[in-house]
């Protein structure tokens, strides 16, 4: 896929890692994908931009104090207003986690959680429009919402952000969500059943391409 810029509403347009070992993360990521980083100041927490070619294809900084020692992936969708999306989520079951923010000169953003329980980001470009770079190899590839409330789930998305999902083929469990009128659809909801622990809550999951598997 060529370069991206800037993603339409509703779109997954940013992977963002928030990790307690910032520097190990990095290291781990440069052998495992290539990536080279654009380090931000302590204005913005040392954030990191990670890259291929120079091109953006994601995230990653410092898990804020007294947060959970667990590693987290957050999958953020392109929204024109982080002020009209809040209202039309909390209008649909779900809410804002903390007070939206505005990142300097780069845009605003808001952590949130959905009707079933899962939690994802929503960002409002300024300067930084998202990922650079979509479909190819260490870069962003598929997104997926895994939940046990399918319903309502498919319902938020529907109301929220305009997506209608389909069925994927004879799979009872899994459905795709195509943004507007595009051909190709840009991320999935899968059903959790009883394979799934019951521990375990809702999540995003965050896809990456990779030239080979096994590798």
């Amino acid at each position: 896929m060529p370069d991206v810029d800037g993603h339409a509403p509703g779109a997954p347009c940013w992977f963002s890692l928030s990790t307690t070992d910032p520097a190990g993360a990095r290291a781990f990521y440069a052998r495992l994908f290539g990536w080279s980083y654009q380090v931000s100041g302590p204005e913005l927490g040392h954030y990191a931009n990670c890259q291929i070619d120079g091109r953006h294809v994601a995230g990653l900084g410092a898990a804020p104090p007294g947060s959970s020692d667990r590693p987290s992936w957050m999958v953020l969708l392109a929204v024109e207003s982080v002020d009209e999306t809040v209202s039309r989520l909390e209008a649909a079951g779900g809410a804002l986690l903390m007070p939206a923010m505005d990142v300097p000169s780069a845009g605003r953003m808001g952590i949130c959680v959905d009707a079933a329980g899962a939690h994802f980001g929503i960002w409002q470009p300024g300067e930084h429009r998202g990922a650079q770079l979509v479909g190819e190899p260490s870069a962003m590839a598929w997104q997926e919402v895994n939940t046990r409330k399918v319903d309502e789930t498919r319902a938020f998305l529907r109301e929220v952000f305009a997506l209608e999902s389909r069925p994927l083929g004879d799979m009872p469990n899994y459905f795709t969500l195509p943004l507007g009128g595009a051909p190709a659809p840009v991320r999935g909801i899968l059903h959790m059943g009883e394979e799934f622990p019951p521990e375990l809550p809702p999540h995003w999951m965050a896809y990456f391409a990779v030239a080979g598997s096994d590798a």
